[in-house]
């Protein structure tokens, strides 16, 4: 397993700020990986790609971003947004060719954005945190990890080893097929890595905020076209099976109302 942080370490090339300017034939030059990211959420002619691109530092591209969010074309965290990540990890890669020697020399190890120090927002999302083992429990990563997931699709591409892309789950996957199960689980795991084994009445507000947010981060992916459109679904599929329970109960009365017509013998009698 290989896991990175900070730029300045041994693996630090992997994370989007690392300085490795990159040139995008739509949005044009950036200093980073991450402020093309970043970019992409918008629109390419949209003033603020401009100012994205003016920042000094990532991290300043970044916030650029975040204060003008409402003009984003790209949800944060949506399948299209993990698309464009793909996108600009091979751009990266493309244009710092060393960058796919030493990604090809990482073999088969599983490749983790460590974000243990802040298991908040969209963190949980793109990386994954170490939890506190103790004598019950040994230490395990919980989060989605896209980027390491995004780097490791990459390194298949480079290899020619054939696999399927990961997909984010649909909101219908997330609500109806048990994933929300794995997201509340997930939010629960980082509050007892936060807090240690046990949640009490002393911890319990600040756990529960921590599992809140994981849980928001989740919902935050679904643009609320998506949400109404299952909340609508959903309720027609209700209408639907409960008009198809009603129908066979009206069809099993009129049965017994036949049935006891012939009893009587007066089924017919209408016809004679």
């Amino acid at each position: 397993m290989i896991s990175f942080t900070k730029v300045r370490l041994e693996w630090g090339w992997l994370g989007n700020m690392a300085p490795f300017p990159i040139v995008h034939d739509k949005y044009g030059f950036f200093k980073t990986t991450e402020a093309l990211f970043q970019a992409m959420r918008f629109h390419h002619d949209h003033p603020v790609v401009d100012l994205i691109r003016g920042e000094r530092s990532p991290m300043g591209a970044k916030l650029k971003a975040k204060a003008n969010a409402d003009e984003m074309v790209v949800a944060q965290l949506s399948q299209r947004d993990v698309d464009n990540m793909r996108e600009v990890l091979k751009l990266k890669v493309e244009s710092h060719p060393e960058l796919k020697d030493k990604l090809i020399a990482t073999g088969e190890h599983t490749i983790i954005e460590d974000v243990t120090s802040r298991q908040r927002g969209s963190a949980m999302f793109w990386g994954a945190a170490l939890t506190n083992g103790d004598e019950s429990r040994s230490k395990h990563w919980i989060g989605d990890n896209w980027l390491g997931v995004c780097w490791g699709e990459l390194r298949n591409d480079l290899n020619g080893i054939e696999y399927e892309p990961k997909r984010v789950p649909s909101i219908t996957d997330l609500l109806e097929k048990n994933a929300f199960k794995s997201v509340i689980i997930g939010g629960l795991k980082s509050a007892l890595s936060a807090h240690g084994p046990k949640i009490d009445k002393h911890n319990l507000e600040s756990a529960a905020k921590r599992i809140g947010g994981f849980v928001r981060g989740h919902l935050a992916r679904y643009t609320q076209e998506e949400l109404l459109a299952h909340l609508l679904a959903t309720e027609k599929a209700k209408l639907d099976a409960e008009k198809e329970r009603l129908g066979v109960r009206i069809a099993a009365q009129q049965k017994q109302i036949h049935d006891l017509l012939d009893k009587l013998g007066l089924k017919n009698k209408g016809n004679d």
